[in-house]
């Protein structure tokens, strides 16, 4: 009896350590990427290390977060971030989800071939994306003043979008629309593919018409998924700097200065690391309470 307990005990400790071993390599690597970075980042946020100065860091009471908040910089590097993060999660929902109806329909001639050239902005790497738009955006030969302006006239033929102090940030945000779209369009056409057809069926044949099936099916199964999607797509915009710093690059006057452009700039113009940090610090627990947030919106939908 002892025995065989003692062999039991053996067996769950050489489980226990295998787990281990194979478990041990993640978890270093992890460490190393990205804990250790996070926590050297938070400790910087509290230290006087500017490398203009030359001097060694040392502890500044709070000073970085506290010459933020008196200038009024992080609070205008927040408005712009949440107007940004807000209009491209709205337009890439409105656009991703309507495509997905429209392209999960068989009446639809050469809905494959759609699928796929809608996809391709998702393929391109994001700086050839930005590069794209910014070219799309030129005054005198950009597509969109060729059509905008000189086929429509609804802008002046030689509109500087990416220089307007309004129109710059509709720009950056229809570029990473057209860039992070796609991914919810997958998730959407997964989801819309994966809904029982006896019960779109069966409400038809009661007499429901396509909007009270979209209200009453489509869109209660959906719901996770939507949730999900919303997360992705809100994480992704968040902190997305590519496309606004290579079309902008936080300009102009700084209205498209999003707070990771303002803690790039920070930390690699004005070669303050310590401010650069400190936006850093702030901007991940930002983004870590709207995860949070979303998180708990998905559990509900899945109760």
């Amino acid at each position: 009896m002892i025995s065989a307990r003692i062999s039991a005990l053996t067996a769950r400790v050489r489980d226990a350590l295998f787990v281990a071993f194979l478990t041990a390599p993640v978890i270093i690597a992890l460490g190393l990427t990205v804990f250790y970075p996070i926590i050297d980042g938070i400790r910087t946020s509290f230290l006087e290390h500017t490398i203009r100065t030359r001097r060694d860091p040392f502890w500044n009471n709070y000073q970085n977060y506290i010459d933020l908040y008196e200038s009024g910089d992080i609070e205008t590097y927040f408005r712009t971030t949440v107007t940004y993060v807000v209009a491209v999660v709205l337009l890439s929902f409105v656009i991703s989800f309507l495509l997905a109806l429209a392209l999960n329909n068989r009446l639809v001639v050469g809905r494959n071939l759609l699928r796929g050239l809608f996809l391709i902005s998702w393929v391109i790497p994001t700086v050839v994306a930005a590069m794209l738009w910014v070219w799309m955006f030129q005054p005198q030969i950009g597509v969109i003043n060729y059509i905008l302006g000189e086929q429509l006239n609804l802008v002046e033929d030689s509109q500087n979008w990416l220089q307007h102090p309004r129109l710059s940030m509709a720009a950056i945000v229809m570029a990473t629309v057209w860039r992070e779209a796609p991914l919810m369009f997958i998730l959407f056409l997964a989801g819309l593919q994966s809904i029982p057809q006896d019960l779109v069926e069966a409400a038809q044949m009661d007499g429901a018409g396509s909007l009270r099936v979209l209200r009453h099916i489509t869109l209660p199964l959906m719901l996770p998924i939507i949730a999900i999607a919303l997360l992705l797509i809100t994480i992704n915009s968040f902190q997305m700097f590519v496309v606004p710093y290579i079309m902008t690059g936080g300009g102009p006057v700084g209205r498209t200065t999003t707070l990771s452009i303002a803690a790039y700039e920070a930390a690699f113009t004005d070669f303050n690391t310590g401010e650069g940090a400190a936006i850093g610090v702030m901007w991940l627990v930002s983004l870590v309470f709207i995860t949070l947030i979303v998180n708990l919106l998905i559990s509900r939908t899945e109760r």
